[in-house]
């Protein structure tokens, strides 16, 4: 369980840098247009982002079992999947419904929110933010802090 803590704690981290990492993006894009619409460098850039996730997951604690490297991220999907579902009955009743611009600046700010390195993903990678893809999203990081966990398990072991 303090695992879990643990990994909302860095999983908030992630958010800040993410924050960052979007500001940095919007900010530079007018003077490097082109070459911030180039696929590959936003691809790269999302990698980057993933691997941060990863590096964070490979530093929470080694002394829990490693049976729920995995669910580490159980806040994480409560409170996203939470978020999203709160969402969906305030805005569009439907999780295969794309929200309006309207309903996504107002029904929308938690998921959002809460969820930005997701939402930045799928800005990145031109990935449209269906509710049931935001859904989806709120278990990558936790998954990829286990994956990170295990690594750093295994690494330890050899």
């Amino acid at each position: 369980m303090k695992n879990n803590w643990l990994a909302l704690a860095f999983y908030l981290i992630f958010l800040l840098e993410s924050l960052l990492l979007l500001v940095l993006f919007v900010m530079v894009s007018p003077i490097a247009g082109s070459l911030m619409q180039a696929r590959l460098l936003r691809i790269g850039l999302a990698l980057v982002m993933l691997a941060n996730l990863f590096w964070l997951g490979s530093k929470l604690r080694l002394e829990t079992s490693s049976k729920g490297d995995y669910f580490v991220g159980i806040l994480i999907v409560l409170i996203g999947v939470g978020l999203v579902a709160f969402s969906v009955g305030q805005t569009t009743h439907s999780f295969f419904a794309l929200p309006t611009e309207e309903q996504s600046l107002y029904g929308w700010m938690g998921p959002n929110g809460f969820l930005l390195p997701c939402t930045f993903l799928c800005f990145l990678l031109d990935i449209e933010r269906y509710p049931w893809v935001m859904a989806a999203f709120s278990f990558l990081p936790g998954l990829i802090m286990g994956a990170g966990l295990r690594w750093r398990r295994r690494k330890r072991k050899a």
